[in-house]
């Protein structure tokens, strides 16, 4: 096993994933969950000494409430369990490679149970609703322009638009 860093491994493994031609968002959003994992541990440890409790203890602290970036004032708000799925995948992923390049005994973040993502519940448009969607299809909503009649125009993508719905 040969002893190098957290981030060593990271940049391993992203070099390795360019190779295998990972798509640019997938690096992205793993290059995000390293970062904020690094950031969280706070130094950079050798990988293999890093524990199954650290990995669930950072998973757990992105439900924490932090200010949200941006210059409109915004409530704080802690990350989403979907959020945090994707971070277990990537860190998954990294472990999965560090295993196989014999850098970790381990895979510690299997030990790891999975975030559940939370399950949004789809309300289904009512016979009302889809009627109104149809009828809207046909002309534009009604509008002015200043010394102007009230006027609509045709849409003419009224045919597509019903087709699709």
């Amino acid at each position: 096993m040969k002893p190098i860093t957290f981030s060593q491994a990271v940049e391993g493994y992203l070099l390795q994933a360019r190779a295998e031609r990972l798509s640019d968002n997938t690096l992205r959003n793993y290059e995000l969950a390293f970062r904020r994992f690094a950031e969280w541990l706070g130094n950079d440890p050798p990988i293999a000494t890093i524990t199954p409790e650290q990995i669930a203890a950072f998973l757990a602290d992105l439900a924490r409430p932090r200010p949200l970036p941006g210059i409109a004032p915004r409530p704080e708000k802690g990350l989403s369990r979907k959020t945090a799925l994707n971070y277990h995948g990537a860190l998954s992923a990294l472990w999965t490679w560090a295993l196989r390049e014999h850098l970790v005994e381990r895979h510690v973040v299997k030990v790891v149970p999975r975030p559940r993502p939370e399950k949004h519940a789809i309300t289904p448009f009512t016979q009302d609703d889809v009627r109104a969607l149809l009828a809207s299809l046909d002309r534009s909503r009604s509008y002015r322009r200043p010394g102007k009649r009230v006027c609509d125009h045709s849409r003419p993508t009224a045919a597509r638009d019903r087709a699709i719905l």
